[in-house]
């Protein structure tokens, strides 16, 4: 799910007070403290849930990797987990440094459609970390802004922040994801392309995407509206990005 669990993480150790979980302060004092003591502040909050997904019995990745019945039985938690929480590309820095074993998976969509699509998605609404897309040109500038540090990253951490296209994906899926898999260190499992029969609970924004096949149609959305989706192509090409 998307987990708010590492922000408050840093937030705690920062020992900074006051409403917002990250701000320029909270992360200065934060980058001062031990990585390793985030990592576990941030695992122990994730104790519960954790516990409750090892005692799940629906078939799960952590399944494939588990061959004998007795030690899935005795299992208490998942050997792996992932935490899609999208805000987490801003914290990449003290995830790679706090979660030695973390690998960062990003999915790079075109600039266009990824502006389209957060411009059209009613975020929830006393979260303001998503106020910047009511406004078409700061949804557009804050894709500029992701965009920049995720590069930053990709830089500074190379292997364990790994990119996927967004349109290769949807084109060819089986391909794109068993290349994810062998980053991952993974068995392939025919069911990831089946996801849409799954029945585990979905509360985020891609709630009704999951219950349909893997779709091509998203693609180049942007095209439809050009013209009125030139503010953000302004925004854009005053960044120096291509579209």
């Amino acid at each position: 799910g998307e987990l708010q669990e590492f922000p408050r993480a840093i937030k705690r150790v920062s020992g900074i007070g006051g409403p917002a979980v990250l701000d320029a302060e909270v992360v200065r004092a934060a980058a001062k403290a031990a990585p390793a003591e985030i990592g576990a502040t941030y695992m122990k909050a994730l104790q519960s849930r954790l516990k409750a997904l090892g005692s799940r019995k629906t078939a799960s990745v952590y399944d494939a990797a588990v061959t004998d019945t007795a030690a899935h039985t005795a299992a208490t938690k998942p050997r792996r987990f992932i935490d899609k929480m999208p805000l987490n590309f801003l914290c990449v820095g003290f995830i790679l440094s706090a979660l030695p074993k973390a690998k960062v998976v990003c999915l790079q969509r075109h600039p266009l459609d990824t502006i389209l699509s957060n411009y059209r998605q009613l975020f929830a609404l006393d979260f303001s970390y998503y106020d910047y897309h009511y406004s078409l040109t700061d949804t557009a500038a804050y894709y500029a802004e992701f965009l920049q540090l995720i590069t930053f990253w990709q830089k500074l951490f190379g292997p364990r922040v790994y990119q996927i296209s967004y349109e290769a994906l949807v084109e060819n899926p089986e391909q794109e994801s068993r290349a994810l898999f062998r980053y991952l260190e993974l068995p392939w499992q025919e069911q990831v392309l089946n996801f849409h029969e799954s029945e585990a609970p979905v509360t985020t924004a891609s709630a009704m995407q999951v219950r349909q096949p893997l779709y091509r149609t998203a693609a180049g959305r942007w095209r439809k509206y050009q013209a009125q989706l030139q503010p953000a192509i302004d925004v854009l090409k005053a960044r120096g990005i291509e579209y």
